[in-house]
């Protein structure tokens, strides 16, 4: 399967006054405003190039970290189209802010993954089984997680288009991260771990959160790139493969590897 898509044909070729875009300087909304300046702090800026585009976490000095991230991860889930056609307005996808955004949105879910594995570990592993485990999953979760996350990122760094879209493409694909922070609603099932019998009720939540990121990444690529309903099918199937590839990797292989080590 090629790695390599046209992109969609949606580009604008005038200046959008019905969206959001703010100053790099002062974070004014310079929305409707084309006369190159800001009327906040004077500075000037390109209309058509300069702006940040309405993204809640690239103005978070407005509303707060806390607020302005839970509003990305609103926006992000219910409207993975939305991110996507923002690759077609003019302004600016800071890279360090989706960056920053997609760590935080992998802690939020690794952390309770960790607290979930330890609650249900017996059921996993024996009781006679060695500890290395629990330094070996937390530490293959979280490279997995980060790995698995820069999937998207990675396929929009193979496309062709424009500098100035290429950039918003590859910045916005880290922001599709955001179903990742629902993973801190795990931390109930891990506390109460001892109360229920039997791990299908996590696995079961877990499967569907995985599949919604999955639905997140799709939607996201198929407002982006031009490919048909094929292709996606098929775009899916290399992520799958490749996120089941890795788990191997990093959360199978070492703690296998290790256990037996120590058994020599």
């Amino acid at each position: 399967m090629p790695e390599t898509f046209w992109p969609r044909p949606g580009g604008r070729s005038t200046i959008d006054r019905h969206r959001d875009v703010y100053c790099k300087h002062c974070g004014y909304n310079l929305r409707g405003i084309d006369s190159g300046k800001c009327p906040e702090c004077g500075h000037d800026f390109d209309p058509f190039h300069e702006a940040t585009i309405g993204i809640p976490w690239a103005h978070r000095e407005l509303d707060g970290s806390v607020i302005s991230f839970i509003k990305t991860v609103a926006l992000v889930i219910g409207s993975p189209k939305q991110i996507g056609s923002v690759v077609w307005q003019r302004g600016v996808v800071e890279l360090p802010d989706a960056k920053t955004f997609r760590r935080i949105c992998v802690a939020l879910t690794w952390l309770p993954l960790v607290l979930l594995y330890i609650g249900f570990r017996h059921f996993i592993r024996p009781a006679s089984a060695t500890s290395v485990d629990l330094i070996s999953v937390p530490i293959g979760l979280l490279i997995w997680l980060m790995r698995s996350t820069a999937a998207v990122p990675r396929l929009m760094r193979h496309q062709i288009m424009a500098d100035a879209r290429h950039r918003r493409a590859i910045a916005l694909a880290h922001y599709i991260a955001a179903p990742l922070a629902l993973g801190i609603f795990y931390l109930p099932l891990a506390a109460a771990a001892a109360q229920i019998p039997s791990p299908l009720i996590p696995l079961a939540l877990i499967i569907a959160h995985l599949w919604l990121c999955i639905a997140i990444a799709l939607a996201f690529i198929y407002e982006t790139i031009e490919v048909n309903l094929i292709e996606l099918t098929a775009v899916m199937i290399q992520l799958l493969a490749t996120c089941l590839l890795e788990a191997i990797i990093w959360l199978v292989l070492p703690t296998a590897v290790l256990t037996d080590l120590l058994h020599l």
